[in-house]
Formats: C-alpha cells, sequence, structure tokens
C-alpha cells in the first residue's frame, strides 16, 4: 500500500510516546512502521550522503576559522603580540548567528516549506561566507560572520 501525502491526517501520541500517523481511511502507524514500509532506497543513501557531506563542509568551516584565528588575530590587532580572548570572538559571531538563525529559519520553513528554507539557507550562506576573505578589520569579518551564520 502506497501512502500518498494527501492521506496522510493529523498526527497524535500515543500511550508509548511515540507519535503515530493517521490516514484519512482509519489506519494508524508510527514513523517508524512508515520508514520500515517504505524501505531504503537509493534516493535515501544519496541524501544520507548528501548531509555528511553538508556537514563536513559545515564543520570545516568553522575548524579553518579556529585554525587560522593566530594568524589572522595579527592582521586584526598588530600591536598586540597575545589578542587572547579577542580571537575567540571570531568564532563567537557565527555561533550567534546559527542561534539566531536557526529560531527565525525554524519559523520561516514552517511558513515557506523547509526545502525552500533550506535552499534560502544555504545560498544565503554561500553569499555571505565569500567577503570574509576579503575583509581587513575586524567589524567587517564580524559583521559578515554573524551575517553569514544566520543562513
Amino acid at each position: 500500500m502506497a501512502v500518498r501525502l494527501r492521506d496522510i491526517g493529523k498526527a497524535a501520541p500515543l500511550e508509548s510516546g511515540y507519535s503515530s500517523i493517521s490516514l484519512k481511511g482509519g489506519k494508524e502507524f508510527t514513523v517508524s512502521e512508515g520508514v520500515y514500509h517504505l524501505g531504503v532506497n537509493g534516493h535515501t543513501w544519496l541524501m544520507f550522503f548528501l548531509m555528511i557531506f553538508a556537514m563536513i563542509f559545515d564543520g570545516y568551516d568553522f575548524m579553518v576559522v579556529n585554525t587560522t584565528n593566530l594568524f589572522v588575530a595579527h592582521t586584526f590587532w598588530p600591536d598586540n603580540p597575545n589578542p587572547g580572548a579577542l580571537m575567540g570572538s571570531l568564532t563567537t559571531w557565527g555561533l550567534l548567528g546559527m542561534v539566531i538563525g536557526g529560531a527565525i529559519g525554524g519559523i520561516l520553513s514552517d511558513r515557506i516549506g523547509r526545502k525552500k528554507m533550506l535552499i534560502i539557507a544555504v545560498m544565503f550562506y554561500g553569499f555571505f561566507t565569500l567577503p570574509q576573505a576579503f575583509s581587513n578589520d575586524l567589524a567587517f569579518f564580524a559583521a559578515f560572520r554573524l551575517i553569514a551564520g544566520l543562513g
């Protein structure tokens, strides 16, 4: 039996704590049962590897900023031989943007859809990450790190 999106009704909590999905015909099933019924196919594996790829690059972005902090700090603070806490702020701006962007993105994805919001977020992040490579001062870098984090 194929489950069509238009056949799905509302989700209801079960006594076991899991949510069930009821079809218009009256049949109920849990999400785990639905995944088991659909199985794992080529599309599932493609999405799995694309998500791994995205997570690697997201982590790589923050790793590069943390690794290069020592070298970049002398560009922003040439008179300070040990900027210490100032270097931590280079990473903090991106994380702050992610917190704010996650909250706003969740609300917007409920309104416009998750796929559209994901595409917008990736484009937004990519567009505002590029100017960071050309920053000459902390304010410019921090501003674009914060804005890119919103995506």
